[in-house]
C-alpha cells in the first residue's frame, strides 16, 4: 500500500481521536461553556431544534428575548441549524451538543487541509496542517474566548475557499470556479459580516496577484463567482440587509478592533493578559515575511495578503481607514484568522522549500500555539456545569425573579454574565420572556435596550423604571456593580422604583429585585406632553422622563395633527428634507400653543448656504486652535 493511501486512512483516525482529546479537556474546563456569545448560539440551536421537533423547519419568530426577536433573519442560519443538528446527536441535551459542536468544528475543519495536501503534492504537510489549524491561537480565541461559534464553523470552509481561488488563478478550471461559489456561499451562510470581510481579503489577494503575478484574466471570473455564490442566498441575504444591525452606527465599535502589533506578535503578551488579546503569531507572522523574500512569485501574493492584513489591525492604522467608506465594518482584528489561513495556504503551495526548513518552520508554528492552550484547558475543576449554571441563578437571584415573573424580566446588569446571563433567564430551569437577551442588534428594540443601559450607568432610575413598565416588566432585577455608583444609590433606585409602582421582592450583597404587582398578562398605554425629535433626544429623555422619543429623526416625517397633541416639543439634532416646510410647521405649532425647544448645536445645515441656520438663526461651530483669543463678555 503507498503511503499516500496509508495516510489517507490514518490521518482521519488521527483528526478524530484529537478531537474527542478536546471534548474531554473542554468537559473538565471549569468554566465550560466559556465565550461571550456561546450561549447565545446555543440557545439559538435549541431554539432550532425544538422548532424542528413541532413540524416547523423555519421558525421566525421567539417570544422569550427582547420581546420578541427573529433569531433567523440578521444572523445567518447555518450556525443554528448546526448546532441543532449536534444537540439532536446529544440526545436533545444542549450543552452536550455544543461539546458535539466543538468536537465537530476540529474534525472537519481539519479534512481541507488533509485534501488540499493531497491535490498540492504535500499531502502529509497538509495533513500536519489539518491539526494546527484548529488550534491556530486566534481561531481558539474566537471559539473559546469570543464564543463566535457562527464564526469558528466558517474557518470549515475557508481554507477550500482560498484553495479553489489560488488553483483557478494558477490553471482556471470551471469546476475551481463551482467550488469558489459554494465555499463563499457556505461562509456567508454562516456570517455574514464575516463573508463580507472574507470578501475585502480577498480582493485584496486578487490586486497582489494582478500586480506581482501580471497574468490577465483570471481574476474578474472568480470576483464573478464570489457574486454568484452571494446571490445563492439572496432570498435571506435581502430581508437580513433591512433593519437591525445594518442600521446602526457601529462606528465606536470599529475602534475595538485594532491593537498594538507588540502585543499581535508577543507570544509572552498572552501569559500576561490571560490570553485575553487577540493574536496574530509571531511564527506565522515570520513564515509570511519568508515567503514575501523567498518564495516563487506565484506564491507571493498569499504572503503579501497576510503581511498587510497584520499591519492594518495596529492601533496607529486606525486614523488612517476609519476616514475610508464603509470603513465602519473593517474590523482588522476579525481578519486575523483570513490572514493566517492565506499563509498556511501559502506554506502549502510553496514546494521549492527545503524540507528541513519547512519541518523547522512548521516546528515553530506549533510551539507558537501552546501559550493558547489554556483556553482549551482552562480550569480543571471537575464541577459539573449544571451544578455551576444552578449555583449562579441562586447567587444572581434570577432563579428568585422567574418564580415570581408572570410576564416578562428584565435583567439588568449591562451583560456583565455575558450571554450565559440571557441563557439563565430564558432557556434553563424555569425560562420566563424576558426585555433583554443576546445579539441586540437584530432586536426591533434594540434603541430601548440601549436607553435603559444608559439609564443603569447614568442613575437615572425613574426613566429605567418608567420605561421597563412601558416594554412590559413586571419584574426587574438589577444589578449592583452596574449602577451608577454614588452614596445612597440604593435608596434613590429604591425610590424611583416605588414611583413607577415596583415593589423591593428580594436583594443580596450584589442585587436588587422589584416586581409589579399585576396579575394575569397586561399592556401599557402611554399618553406624553412632551416630544424628543432628533439624535439628541434620547439623551435629555435618560434625565426627563415625561419625554417621549420620536422614532424618526426627519421634522418632516410628521404633520401637524401628530405634533400638535403635544404640550411641548424639542428638536436636537434633527434633520429635514425641506427646511421650508420645518420651518412653517414649527412656525405654526407655536402658534398653536405647543412650546417649541430647538437645540441650537444640533441644527442641521442648509445644502446650499452650508450654514447652520434655521428661522433665520445661523449657528456655525466655532472653533479656537493653541487657546482661547481674548474674550469680551458683557
Amino acid at each position: 500500500m503507498k503511503r499516500g493511501s496509508i495516510l489517507l486512512l490514518l490521518a482521519p483516525v488521527c483528526y478524530l481521536a484529537v478531537s474527542v482529546f478536546v471534548v474531554l479537556w473542554v468537559c473538565g474546563n471549569g468554566t465550560y461553556p466559556s465565550g461571550s456569545d456561546t450561549m447565545y448560539h446555543v440557545y439559538r440551536g435549541s431554539f432550532v431544534y425544538r422548532s424542528v421537533l413541532e413540524g416547523c423547519w423555519w421558525p421566525s419568530y421567539d417570544p422569550m428575548w427582547y420581546n420578541g426577536v427573529e433569531l433567523l433573519r440578521y444572523w445567518a442560519p447555518l450556525p443554528a441549524y448546526f448546532m441543532a443538528l449536534c444537540q439532536a446527536l446529544a440526545g436533545g441535551e444542549a450543552l452536550n451538543g455544543y461539546l458535539i459542536f466543538v468536537g465537530m468544528v476540529c474534525f472537519l475543519g481539519a479534512l481541507p487541509w488533509l485534501y488540499i495536501g493531497f491535490q498540492t503534492g504535500r499531502p502529509w504537510l497538509g495533513a500536519a496542517m489539518g491539526v494546527l489549524w484548529f488550534f491556530m491561537p486566534n481561531n481558539l480565541c474566537a471559539l473559546f474566548l469570543e464564543g463566535n461559534l457562527a464564526r469558528s464553523l466558517s474557518m470549515v470552509f475557508l481554507p477550500l475557499f482560498f484553495y479553489f481561488c489560488g488553483s483557478y488563478l494558477e490553471r482556471p478550471r470551471r469546476t475551481h470556479l463551482l467550488g469558489t461559489a459554494l465555499s463563499f456561499a457556505l461562509i456567508t451562510l454562516c456570517h455574514l459580516g464575516y463573508g463580507g470581510m472574507v470578501a475585502l481579503g480577498t480582493l485584496l489577494y486578487f490586486l497582489l496577484h494582478r500586480i506581482i503575478v501580471r497574468r490577465r484574466g483570471v481574476v474578474l471570473p472568480l470576483i464573478g463567482a464570489m457574486g454568484a455564490g452571494f446571490l445563492l442566498l439572496g432570498v435571506w441575504v435581502c430581508p437580513s440587509l433591512v433593519g437591525g444591525m445594518t442600521s446602526m452606527e457601529n462606528s465606536e465599535v470599529m475602534e475595538g478592533f485594532f491593537q498594538s502589533l507588540w502585543i499581535s506578535l508577543n507570544p509572552l503578551e498572552r501569559y500576561a493578559s490571560d490570553n485575553g488579546n487577540f493574536y496574530f503569531g509571531l511564527a506565522a507572522f515570520l513564515l509570511a515575511a519568508l515567503g514575501v523574500l523567498l518564495s516563487r512569485r506565484e506564491d507571493m501574493p498569499a504572503f503579501w495578503t497576510a503581511l498587510l492584513i497584520c499591519l492594518a489591525t495596529s492601533s496607529s492604522v486606525y486614523p488612517v481607514l476609519k476616514v475610508l467608506p464603509g470603513s465602519r465594518y473593517l474590523w482588522m482584528l476579525r481578519f486575523i484568522s483570513i490572514a493566517l489561513c492565506l499563509i498556511l495556504y501559502g506554506f502549502l503551495r510553496w514546494n521549492t522549500l527545503r524540507r528541513p526548513l519547512a519541518f523547522l518552520l512548521l516546528l515553530l508554528l506549533c510551539l507558537d500555539v501552546v501559550p493558547s492552550l489554556g483556553l482549551v484547558r482552562g480550569v480543571q475543576s471537575g464541577e459539573l456545569v449544571e451544578e455551576r449554571l444552578n449555583k449562579t441563578q441562586e447567587q444572581t437571584l434570577i432563579a428568585a425573579a422567574q418564580e415570581i415573573t408572570e410576564q416578562r424580566m428584565a435583567l439588568m446588569d449591562l451583560s456583565s454574565l455575558s450571554a450565559t446571563g440571557a441563557w439563565l433567564v430564558s432557556a434553563w430551569n424555569n425560562p420566563v420572556p424576558a426585555t433583554f437577551g443576546a445579539g441586540w442588534e437584530a432586536s426591533a428594540t434594540a434603541s430601548n435596550i440601549v436607553q435603559l443601559n444608559r439609564a443603569l450607568e447614568n442613575g437615572q432610575y425613574y426613566y429605567l423604571f418608567d420605561r421597563c413598565k412601558e416594554l412590559g416588566n413586571d419584574t426587574v432585577l438589577v444589578r449592583l456593580s452596574s449602577m451608577w455608583q454614588e452614596e445612597g444609590g440604593e435608596a434613590r433606585l429604591d425610590r424611583a422604583a416605588a414611583a413607577a409602582g415596583y415593589r423591593l421582592a428580594d436583594f443580596n450583597d450584589g442585587y436588587r429585585l422589584y416586581h409589579l404587582d399585576v396579575s394575569g398578562n397586561w399592556g401599557t398605554v402611554t399618553d406624553y406632553r412632551y416630544l424628543g425629535i432628533g439624535a439628541g433626544a434620547a439623551a435629555t429623555a435618560l434625565g426627563f422622563p415625561a419625554m417621549e422619543e420620536a422614532e424618526s429623526t426627519n421634522l418632516n416625517d410628521y404633520t401637524f395633527e401628530e405634533l400638535s397633541r403635544y404640550s411641548m416639543i424639542l428638536l436636537s439634532s434633527f434633520t429635514y428634507d425641506d427646511q421650508q416646510a420645518a420651518e412653517d410647521l414649527v412656525l405654526r405649532l407655536s402658534k398653536s400653543g405647543v412650546r417649541v425647544v430647538i437645540a441650537a448645536d444640533g441644527i442641521p445645515e442648509n445644502h446650499k448656504t452650508h450654514n447652520q441656520s434655521f428661522l433665520g438663526v445661523v449657528c456655525n461651530p466655532i472653533s479656537f486652535s493653541n487657546g482661547y483669543p481674548e474674550l469680551d463678555t458683557v
